[in-house]
């Protein structure tokens, strides 16, 4: 389990460095010294890429994809395409909910719940989000499906990032699934 806390940790630490930059030109508004174009640079809310830093919005990024915004399926030129991992920024409204019972051939997955409550059927057993960091982990060949029990945002890691990893499952109702 030491390597889910690292994952974890890693997430979380980009995720403060996202923070410490707005921060950053939160003070670079306040002191009229810095130069204009920085202030610029920084203060920009639009997707930016500059000497191998990006940011951007994760819910605008995987607006197209169902929220998956880094991986493998992401365009060449965007620093999010990635073999490494798959990361996916999902606000859902109460009743949005997986309509097929997946899994995944060789990939790993954490989804971290950040607001609401989100539950995760693995077909005999279910998994129910319901505090802030609340998390549930899988390994591969693992069945599941999801709902939103209530509105709610989740943060989905998923490693390796594999094209054609993901398989329908063939009969959920013989896996315990009520889909």
């Amino acid at each position: 389990m030491a390597w889910v806390t690292a994952i974890v940790s890693a997430v979380c630490s980009s995720l403060l460095t996202v923070l410490s930059l707005r921060a950053y030109g939160a003070s670079c508004e306040r002191d009229r010294t810095k130069p204009r174009a920085e202030k610029e640079q920084i203060l920009s809310a639009a997707r930016s890429k500059v000497n191998g830093l990006q940011y951007g919005n994760a819910a605008l990024e995987g607006k197209e994809r169902g929220g998956w915004f880094a991986g493998h399926f992401v365009n060449a030129e965007n620093l999010l395409k990635t073999d490494r991992v798959e990361v996916k920024w999902a606000e859902l409204t109460i009743g949005t909910n997986d309509k097929h019972a997946t899994l995944n051939i060789k990939s790993d997955t954490l989804c971290i719940l950040i607001s609401g409550t989100f539950l995760v059927d693995f077909g005999k057993q279910k998994v129910l989000l319901e505090r802030r960091g609340d998390y549930v982990f899988w390994i591969p060949e693992v069945a599941h499906a999801w709902s939103a029990v209530s509105d709610a945002v989740i943060l989905t890691i998923r490693w390796p990032s594999l094209p054609h990893d993901q398989r329908l499952l063939s009969d959920p109702q013989s896996a315990g699934f009520a889909l």
